[in-house]
């Protein structure tokens, strides 16, 4: 396999593996309901029609269609981007594909983890942050 081969392959494996595990986790807590208290943290089920931090309720379809063209973004700007910012992209796209599957299949998001003194959030928020923090000490530190 030739090394971009290899590269595509493993944002493809990232992206994938992240969207998969995001979406089977969410869809455990949906179905089963289930409730951890795990001492600093708790995980059960928020269900969320609006963005992070509860702002924009009630606004999912303005929502999943910027969705749609941060993904589309992503992808026109991904093989431009430098090696080094690529897995930023690849996780705030598959953290906003975690979260528009669950808006387009029930009309909000699904939410677990539960600090007590936070906002709910889930794997694809997690995605996001990681990867909008990356990319972001990637342009300050070239400042």
């Amino acid at each position: 396999m030739k090394s971009k081969e290899r590269a595509w392959f493993s944002w493809s494996a990232l992206f994938l593996g992240v969207v998969i595990f995001d979406v089977l986790i969410k869809d455990f807590f949906l179905k089963t309901k289930a409730s951890y208290d795990l001492g600093i943290f708790w995980l059960h089920l928020v269900t969320n029609t609006g963005a992070s931090f509860g702002m924009l309720k009630q606004y999912n379809v303005v929502l999943s269609v910027l969705s749609i063209i941060v993904l589309a973004g992503i992808l026109i700007y991904f093989r431009k981007a430098e090696k080094k910012v690529r897995p930023c992209l690849v996780l705030i796209a598959a953290g906003t594909l975690g979260n528009l599957v669950n808006r387009v299949m029930y009309g909000f998001v699904v939410d677990f983890i539960d600090f007590k003194f936070f906002p709910v959030f889930n794997i694809a928020d997690m995605a996001i942050f990681f990867g909008v923090a990356g990319f972001a000490y990637i342009l300050i530190r070239e400042k």
